[in-house]
């Protein structure tokens, strides 16, 4: 039952809008960049009105990490905070408490909230009219109530704005391009191929063409993205479609495993059995009403399981949800729970009592006289074998068990390439970069603090770099020939970024001895300079930014840092010297034995300078994040293979008393003629 809950929550998601099956999400593939789900951000504008199928699309965009949103003297730290087309709540079917799905983005400078977001910034207040302020500077009005999207669903959300002209790129001024998760609906029975088809036809109408006409784009719908989504990068959330899979096959095993064992425990008992048929049979009763009896009986106890085990899934699901992340609530007497369990009662008590109906119905009469020993021999060899498929089944999952406990300690021991402990990170505001050499020194002075780092650096880092093997301008050189690059991920970092993280180098100039990059000055990662082959000789190189004249001189190579989930490859990373772009991020080495003194102090340095609420997170929390869902799952694997195996040795159990019922009368022989105990004990374990 906790399988079937979990695999059919996994398979929800999503399917709760009204016009799910005619959604969905475009993407990208990209030769060198790998597969994408956030498209140019305007591109759909410059394909749908040409493309008859397509009924309409929308654009989410996410403000990434928190942001501090104001409501008169409230100023909290929000995540999930997004931009929205205007035709948001046309397009999904979320639910909004207070406003019209046509009008609550009908003008720029309009917001929804959420009823949690609502109770945190204003209250028990109506929000409706209320100005919430974002960073300071925008302002925008509430016009709606949402209330707060459903768990399946992996749009999630805790503030919705609307600024007309957010999705437009201004390519002729920042030379890059940005991009947005784009979601298409189209009509009732449209062709995919002839939709693709037309969106690869228009990759050659913006002004930026040369980035698009390099990817392939594709749709991938909605249904299918909370499991197969399969981004290296995305805002999403999603889970892995094997461990669905993994899941569904071992509630069947399990599931057959215990038909397997009633079917050896009916049979186990097959001397009460045959006695009690045989007599069944000399009084008159025909064949139907034994089968019928023998279902009835199996019926009757799989129903009585099933209400046992609904009463045990009703108390462990807190427990369930702990270990899942899910927020998964029960019905008690809701019609799809009931007949679930009338439906799979009978089904399975059907299925589990065909074998031992038939076993009972092969009974003569006059094996009550004579021959019970013949008919007790009946279907040995189908149990031996029902037993043997039982612990070929625990066994794998036994393997499979042992495997995954090894990945698991993988995740948890494998060497990061930098330290985690007792390093927190602290999150920078956009628009108070001037500050932050002043709150690192600041900082630096508080007691409890080892070393203190201004970067662009985060778990799971998104920063992004054009990078260019040779001087260019818009990609060529002075020649007009196109100058080779690619896309790293970035870091922009100062002097102590090393010392505060514990990086360690592979190779370090002999020229370069500060540990500060200077205006000219970068480090690459192993992985980088092993995709240019400069391990062997890496002085002197150079690579150059996007529309760069003068390169950057190679001074480090720094070993690989795992930044994202150990599922994934290291990205090939640059390290730039620190500038207002890309920073991020304060990273603050405690010493040991800090305490809250130390990171009240922070506080209220923090709060002093930047006038907005403080907040932190330990990095060694940022990476179990990774991979809590797989522990949760591998600690749900872990019970149900220790069900199965428990229900294995029962099977086993099951096949022993029946040998020993059939063998009784041949002990008892030979322990007249002089057999030791132990040499019965060895004669009936040895199969």
């Amino acid at each position: 039952m906790f399988i079937a809950i979990y695999v059919a929550d996994e398979r929800s998601f999503d399917r709760f809008h009204t016009d799910a099956d005619r959604i969905y999400r475009l993407t990208s593939s990209h030769e060198r960049l790998g597969r994408s789900g956030t498209p140019p951000i305007e591109f759909a504008e410059f394909f749908a009105p040409d493309i008859p199928d397509i009924e309409a699309y929308s654009r989410l965009s996410h403000k990434y990490n928190e942001v501090m949103v104001s409501a008169g003297e409230t100023d909290i730290n929000l995540d999930l905070v997004m931009m929205v087309d205007p035709n948001f709540f046309e397009f999904f079917s979320f639910h909004l408490i207070d406003g019209l799905e046509d009008q609550v983005f009908n003008e720029t400078g309009r917001a929804v909230i959420t009823e949690t977001t609502s109770r945190k910034l204003f209250g028990d207040e109506n929000p409706i009219g209320k100005e919430v302020v974002i960073e300071k500077g925008e302002r925008y009005v509430v016009s709606g109530l949402a209330a707060d999207p459903p768990g399946n669903s992996t749009i999630q959300y805790n503030l919705l704005l609307y600024k007309q002209g957010h999705f437009k790129n201004q390519f002729a001024k920042m030379h890059g391009v940005r991009v947005a998760i784009t979601f298409i609906k189209l009509f009732g029975g449209a062709d995919e191929t002839i939709v693709i088809q037309g969106i690869q036809d228009a990759r050659d109408k913006p002004n930026y063409a040369r980035f698009t006409t390099q990817s392939n784009f594709g749709l991938l719908p909605l249904n299918e993205e909370r499991l197969e989504a399969n981004f290296p990068r995305d805002t999403f959330e999603h889970n892995d479609l094997a461990y669905v899979r993994l899941f569904t096959a071992i509630g069947i095993a399990v599931l057959f495993l215990a038909i397997i064992n009633y079917v050896n425990l009916v049979t186990a008992q097959s001397i009460r059995k045959v006695k009690e048929v045989g007599l069944r049979k000399v009084i008159g009763a025909r064949k139907g009403q034994l089968m019928l009896y023998q279902l009835m009986e199996s019926g009757m106890l799989t129903l009585i399981s099933f209400l046992l085990a609904f009463g045990l899934v009703e108390r462990l699901m807190p427990l369930f949800n702990q270990l899942t992340q899910k927020a998964i609530q029960i019905e008690l007497f809701s019609f799809g729970w009931l007949g679930f369990g009338v439906f799979c009662s009978l089904l399975l008590g059907v299925f589990s009592g065909l074998y031992p109906a038939y076993f009972i119905n092969i009974v003569k009469q006059l094996v009550l006289m004579s021959r019970f020993a013949k008919s007790g021999q009946t279907g040995k060899g189908f149990k031996r074998g029902l037993v043997l498929f039982q612990f070929v089944a625990t066994a794998i999952l036994i393997v499979v068990l042992v495997i995954m406990g090894q990945q698991m300690n993988y995740l948890e021991e494998k060497d990061l390439g930098f330290d985690t402990e007792l390093v927190i990170s602290v999150p920078l505001a956009k628009d108070s970069s001037h500050l932050y050499g002043k709150l690192k020194n600041e900082i630096g002075t508080i007691p409890g603090i080892a070393e203190a780092s201004i970067a662009g650096f985060s778990i799971g880092g998104w920063a992004m770099e054009t990078v260019m093997h040779g001087p260019n301008n818009d990609g060529e050189n002075d020649n007009g020939e196109r100058v080779g690059g690619d896309m790293y991920s970035a870091i922009f970092t100062d002097e102590n970024l090393i010392g505060t993280l514990g990086i360690e180098f592979y190779w370090k100039s002999s020229s370069w001895q500060t540990g500060g990059l200077e205006e000219r000055q970068m480090m690459v990662n192993y992985s980088l300079a092993e995709k240019l082959g400069w391990l062997e000789e890496p002085v002197g190189r150079k690579l150059y930014r996007y529309n760069g004249k003068v390169g950057y001189e190679v001074v480090g190579i720094v070993n690989d840092m795992f930044v994202s989930s150990l599922k994934k490859k290291v990205d090939p990373t640059v390290y730039f010297p620190l500038g207002d772009w890309g920073t991020n991020s304060l990273l603050v080495k405690l010493e040991l034995g800090a305490g809250p003194s130390t990171l009240g102090q922070m506080d209220n340095t923090f709060s002093q300078m930047f006038d907005r609420p403080f907040s932190y997170e330990l990095l060694e929390t940022q990476v179990d994040r990774f991979y809590a869902k797989e522990r949760g799952q591998y600690r749900l694997f872990q019970v149900f293979s220790m069900l199965a195996l428990f229900i294995s040795l029962l099977g086993l159990l099951a096949l022993t008393t029946y040998t020993l019922q059939q063998r009784r009368k041949e002990i008892s022989i030979r322990k007249v003629l002089g057999a030791s105990l132990r040499g019965l004990i060895l004669m009936l374990n040895r199969e």
